[in-house]
Parts: C-alpha cells; structure tokens; sequence
C-alpha cells in the first residue's frame, strides 16, 4: 500500500514538473529594454516583435528606437515575417545578400531600386510601403480613393506613390504623423519600422482609418 502511494505520488510530482517546464517555455514574459518604457506609443510593437525574435536589442540592453533601420535590415526582417526561408550568406558576401536576392525574387523589390550600395543606407517610410503593398495579399475597399483626403501630403506625392500610400493606408499598416502627413522620403526609424511589422502580421494591432463625413463631400 505505501509502495502504491510512493509510486503515484512520484508520478504527480512528475506530471507537475513536466507541466510547469512546458508552461515556462510557451508563456513569454516582456523583453525588459532599458531605452523602450511601457508608456512609450511604440512599446507594444516594439516589444512584439523583439519578443518573437524578428528584431533583436543591443548587448547594452537597449533598442536604440530612434536609430534607422538599414534597407538589408528591413527586407530581412520582412522576409521572416512572410515566413520566407534563405540559407546564411557565404562567407566573404555580404550578411543580407541571400534574402536582398529572396525578396527581388518573390517580387517584393525590383532589381533596379537598390543597388548594393543601399543595403546598408537607412530605409525610407515610403521604401517600406512599397515593400509593403507588394506583400499584402488582402483586397482593398472599394471606397478607398476617398480617404485621400486625410493624408495632408498626398498632393505632394507622385500618382505611383499616392497609390502606394493609399494602399497602406486604409489597411492600418502606416497611420502616418500627428499632423495627417505620410513623410515618405523621410527615414524610417527602428520603432516605426516595428511598429508597420506588427502590423503587418497582426491585424490587432492595426490602425484602420475610419471614414469622416467631410472626407466624402471632398470627393471631386
């Protein structure tokens, strides 16, 4: 009787241990970044995609949120968030050649855009956008020509990027500047970047516009 009552109390113990080992490795707790505070408008973004892996910190413990985010740096991270597969670079080549070459030929880039001279240069916000509209698979609202009228430099932008923007857009990946703008020569910082990368794979996270009623008396 004790021995039975040895066995399957051990056997609980077991169970319990086996249970709580797996519990630690499926539940992950907040990345802990020094310069990324909880109040900051880009945390959960940030701390979404540092968590999966997709974007790491620096050995300091910091993110450098501000710092841009490099054109190799991008595609690379796009390219895992497609869940698109590329062996390492040979040594000797440069790090992002292989997924630079994956993304050119899945179509999200065209060989005339970059040069190897840009891998390392900062992305730019409409750059991204670009990348962004030739990796979405959803379909668009038929409406979606009206809400041109809430991104305050559309005028300034060409017919192709006006298209691109609009596109990103009304499927909350970039909700643009405070001030409606879209700043797509701008350079794209590594919390923006994150931020659209969330967005992107998570619709939770996505700030879809909503249509204003002077946004349609506009309508030409």
């Amino acid at each position: 009787m004790k021995k039975r009552l040895c066995k399957t109390i051990i056997t609980m113990i077991m169970v319990l241990g086996m249970f709580c080992s797996f519990s630690a490795t499926t539940i992950a707790a907040p990345v802990k970044l020094s310069d990324v505070k909880d109040s900051d408008w880009y945390y959960k973004f940030v701390n979404k995609m540092v968590e999966k892996g997709s974007v790491g910190g620096y050995p300091d413990g910091t993110f450098k949120p501000n710092k841009n985010m490099s054109v190799c740096e991008f595609t690379k991270v796009l390219m895992s968030e497609m869940n698109i597969e590329f062996i390492p670079a040979k040594k000797g080549e440069h790090w992002a050649t292989n997924s630079m070459e994956k993304a050119q030929e899945l179509g999200i880039i065209k060989a005339q855009e970059f040069s190897k001279s840009d891998w390392d240069r900062p992305i730019t916000r409409f750059e991204m956008a670009r990348m962004f509209s030739r990796a979405m698979s959803e379909s668009y609202p038929s409406n979606m020509e009206e809400f041109k009228y809430q991104i305050t430099d559309f005028e300034t932008m060409t017919k192709s990027q006006q298209d691109i923007a609009l596109k990103v857009y009304v499927l909350g990946i970039i909700s643009g500047y405070p001030d409606g703008s879209f700043g797509l020569n701008n350079n794209a910082t590594r919390a923006e970047a994150c931020t659209m990368l969330a967005r992107y794979n998570y619709k939770e996270y996505r700030n879809v516009p909503v249509l204003r009623d002077f946004d349609v008396t506009n309508i030409d």
